[in-house]
């Protein structure tokens, strides 16, 4: 059978082979080993975040590595390469899908997942875009990123509403982030709701960045990824915010992603 996925990682094994993983089209990941994966031609088109065509052995009991063989590349960066920081950020887009994409049994049951896939071929593709364009803004693409996947898994946070008094949140009212609980939560209802935001400048800065995060992610959930360009610019400090609201839902933390640091070294 014939198999399309992205390479999302790989390990070198022995002297020539190749033990690997993609995300198939069905939003999983499924291991695959490479006689000779390693050397030539084949090799060169092994790499990661390259969306590759296999073709895989008829027999289904084998182990969780299935012995594959490449076919070829049917699609590849062109210019990620050339810029530093967007290469370190096509990586990360790797390795979080590496860790939270479930295994491919390679059943005949569709896919709820596959909503995955389109989030990592998409940001890969406008980020090679961005790169060829001179338009490349990594806090942009990274935000764009998080926010699809945080869509697609569904553990978007409540946004139109307060989580507790059911208030309607307008553009220029205050909140605060709820990752607890998933949802913002308007001034009357915090927790600090008692103190004076005019005599606590770092209390305010905290409502203002939850109003600010809101809105992103309204923006960023609604822009389709064909039309990155027209998104606003945006802080590191609401990607991290983004980022560590993922990682709550996950139980994960920054130091779980290798790719993570070196994005702002």
């Amino acid at each position: 059978m014939k198999l399309e996925g992205i390479l999302i990682q790989k390990t070198p094994y022995r002297d020539k082979d190749l033990i690997a993983h993609i995300l198939t089209r069905r939003g999983l990941k499924l291991g695959l080993y490479f006689y000779g994966g390693q050397g030539g031609k084949k090799g060169s088109q092994l790499e990661l975040g390259h969306m590759i065509k296999v073709i895989l052995p008829r027999d289904k009991r084998q182990s969780e590595l299935r012995i594959a063989k490449f076919e070829e590349a049917i699609w590849s960066a062109k210019y990620i390469r050339e810029n530093y920081r967007a290469f370190l950020l096509s990586q990360f887009f790797l390795e979080v899908l590496g860790k939270i994409a479930l295994e491919d049994d390679l059943d005949d049951r569709p896919s709820d997942q596959a909503g995955l896939f389109t989030v990592l071929s998409n940001a890969l593709y406008v980020l090679d875009q961005a790169c060829h364009s001179g338009r490349f803004d990594l806090f942009v693409h990274l935000q764009l990123f998080l926010t699809k996947l945080i869509i697609h898994l569904g553990i978007i946070p409540h946004l139109e509403q307060c989580l507790y008094c059911d208030l309607v949140l307008e553009e220029q009212d205050l909140c605060l982030l709820d990752r607890q609980n998933g949802g913002f939560v308007c001034v009357d209802c915090a927790s600090k709701r008692d103190e004076f935001l005019s005599d606590n400048r770092q209390l305010r800065e905290e409502y203002q960045t939850g109003k600010n995060q809101r809105l992103i992610f309204k923006t960023f959930g609604r822009v389709s990824y064909k039309s990155y360009e027209s998104l606003p610019e945006i802080s590191r400090g609401i990607a991290v915010v983004s980022f560590n609201y993922f990682n709550y839902q996950y139980g994960f933390t920054e130091a779980d992603f290798k790719t993570w640091k070196l994005l702002f070294d």
